[in-house]
């Protein structure tokens, strides 16, 4: 018995049904907390600084008050990526200390 090979054929490939935003995770839930980064370079800096403000103060300090290592992690690199879109842009954040 020889092996055989199928033929190549381009119609017998899935086509994708469509994009799915950076949001989305495999399962199909959508996470709102998130700025996708397409709308992260058309915000003003200053909506920036407030993303990052409220981010700080309301979700961050609630993951450190209760001890929840894994969200805060997962908070101060969304901080940090908003801190380094605004050092792109040429401008400093001095409000809270984002290392």
């Amino acid at each position: 018995m020889a092996f055989k090979m199928n033929g190549f054929s381009a119609f017998t490939k899935k086509e994708k049904t469509g994009y799915t935003p950076q949001t989305q995770d495999k399962s199909g839930r959508t996470a709102t907390d998130y700025v996708p980064q397409t709308q992260l370079h058309k915000l003003d800096s200053d909506e920036i600084e407030g993303y990052i403000d409220a981010m700080y103060e309301n979700e961050y300090s609630e993951a450190v008050d209760d001890g929840n290592t894994s969200k805060a992690k997962l908070l101060m690199g969304r901080m940090k990526k908003y801190k380094k879109e605004l050092e792109n842009r040429g401008e400093k954040y001095t409000n809270y200390n984002i290392k």
